[in-house]
């Protein structure tokens, strides 16, 4: 913990994060992915109760994404009031 992410960065990393773990975990409902106040971890809200394999292996799909991806969603205006 030497050094912190900034807001911004921290803010899209939210962005994506949510959306690849609703599409790589599939069978429940997940509420809302948000970052802890001190930046070091999220918290996950959801729907069910997911085995923490599922959970797992639904991280590491999602950081594939998330370092595969070019576009930011959701980065207007209407989806999003931080996005400028």
């Amino acid at each position: 913990n030497k050094g912190i992410i900034d807001e911004k960065a921290m803010h899209t990393l939210e962005h994506l994060f949510a959306g690849f773990m609703r599409e790589n975990l599939p069978n429940y409902e997940i509420i809302d992915i948000s970052p802890m106040g001190c930046r070091t971890g999220f918290y996950m809200s959801v729907i069910g109760e997911p085995k923490n394999e599922e959970i797992i292996e639904a991280f590491k799909k999602s950081m594939q994404n998330i370092i595969d991806t070019n576009t930011i969603p959701e980065a207007n205006i209407y989806q999003c009031g931080s996005c400028y």
